[in-house]
C-alpha cells in the first residue's frame, strides 16, 4: 500500500493533529489497514489527522517523558504500555515509573524544549529510544501531564516558577 511505502515503515500510527489520552488513535499494519479503513474513515471525516511511522520502542521499552519548569528540566517518568497495547497513557492501563534519565536522554529532551525558540514555564518532551539514540514522539506544551506526583519537590519547583512569573507580569 502507498501508505505504507510514504512512511518507510511496515506499521504506522495514526491519530488526531489535537487530542487527548490518545483518543482516536489507531495502529496500522498492512494486515489491519482494510478491516480498520472503515472506521477510521468515519472517525476522521471532519477532523485533521497525522500519520506517523510506529516506534518500536515504545513496546520495548515505553516512552520517557522529560518534564521543564521554567526552562529547566525538573523530572523524568517512564510510561510503559501494558502488555498487548502501544498506548502509554494511564488511561490505557500504563504504568509510570520514574527514572534519572542518562546523559543522552537529558540532551535529547534539552534539545527538543531548545527547538521551541523561548523559555517556557512548563513543558513536556516526550521520547522514546530508538536503537541508540532518543525520537521526540512529540513536545507537550498547552496543558500537559506534568506528573509533578512522581517528585517530591516538583510541586514547590511549579510552584515557585508560576509565582515568579505572575511577580514578573
Amino acid at each position: 500500500l502507498p501508505l505504507f511505502e510514504e512512511l518507510r515503515s511496515e506499521d504506522g500510527v495514526i491519530k488526531p493533529v489535537m487530542s487527548a489520552n490518545a483518543e482516536g488513535t489507531w495502529r496500522l499494519n498492512r494486515s489491519n489497514v482494510a478491516a480498520l479503513a472503515p472506521e477510521i474513515e468515519a472517525y476522521f471525516a471532519n477532523r485533521p489527522l497525522m500519520l506517523q511511522p510506529f516506534e518500536r520502542g515504545i513496546i520495548e521499552a515505553g516512552e520517557y517523558s522529560m518534564i521543564y519548569i521554567n526552562g529547566t528540566h525538573s523530572h523524568s517518568i517512564l510510561k510503559v504500555p501494558k502488555r498487548g497495547d502501544f498506548r502509554v497513557q494511564e488511561e490505557h492501563g500504563s504504568e509510570v515509573i520514574p527514572v534519572v534519565p542518562e546523559p543522552a536522554l537529558l540532551a535529547a529532551g534539552k534539545a527538543a524544549i531548545a527547538a521551541v525558540g523561548q523559555k517556557l514555564l512548563y513543558a513536556r518532551a516526550d521520547l522514546v529510544r530508538s536503537d541508540d539514540v532518543f525520537r521526540v514522539m512529540e513536545l507537550e506544551l498547552v496543558e500537559p501531564a506534568l506528573y509533578l506526583r512522581t517528585d517530591p519537590a516538583a510541586p514547590e519547583r511549579f510552584a515557585e516558577a508560576v509565582d515568579s512569573c505572575v511577580r514578573l507580569s
